[in-house]
């Protein structure tokens, strides 16, 4: 994950098409999404049912071996693609220290590593395989879930609120970079 985090900046910086239109084509959807300035319960639908079924094929990549250790390099390029389009290293490191992240990105990991775990029990016979995926699925409603609530909760919450403080904010200035002029008559 972390490895896909780092290669996602020469990524961005070199401009590699190829591996720039899937994270850039879910973020414009996510953005046309955000201007539609959905309130905060469909907005936590939203959040909650996307990472739910990524999380949950995070899961399930354990059946083609070596997908959960691909995925998880996917994952953090995805996520660092973003970030760092968006604005650079401190968008970057701001996406992985906003508050839901403590939620999300925990979840994330467990879900990949169930996933390496059937991947690994694959060479112990289909039975423990299967032994093992009940227990992931196990993990994934009674731990996964609930983080990726807490996540979405607090997602959604940040978003609505952003999404309102824009709207109804009349303390920037319409062309904040222009100079004010001081005029000595208003002391």
């Amino acid at each position: 994950f972390f490895l896909g985090l780092i290669f996602s900046i020469p990524v961005v910086n070199k401009n590699f098409v190829l591996l720039l239109r899937y994270p850039l084509w879910i973020w414009g959807k996510l953005k046309s999404l955000f201007e539609r300035h959905l309130s905060f319960f469909p907005l936590f639908i939203l959040i909650l049912l996307f990472n739910s079924f990524s999380l949950l094929i995070n899961i399930f990549s354990g059946f083609g071996l070596i997908l959960p250790f691909l995925f998880s390099l996917w994952t953090g390029m995805n996520v660092g693609i973003i970030g760092y389009y968006e604005g650079k290293a401190k968008a970057l490191i701001a996406m992985c220290l906003s508050p839901h992240a403590f939620f999300e990105l925990p979840a994330v990991w467990i879900s990949l590593a169930l996933g390496m775990k059937i991947g690994f029990s694959l060479k112990q016979g289909l039975e423990n395989t299967i032994e093992i995926f009940y227990q992931s699925l196990n993990v994934y409603f009674h731990l996964i879930i609930p983080l990726l609530i807490v996540a979405a909760i607090v997602e959604a919450a940040l978003i609505s609120f952003s999404i309102k403080n824009l709207q109804h904010s009349r303390s920037f200035p319409d062309k904040p970079f222009d100079t004010q002029q001081y005029n000595h008559n208003d002391q």
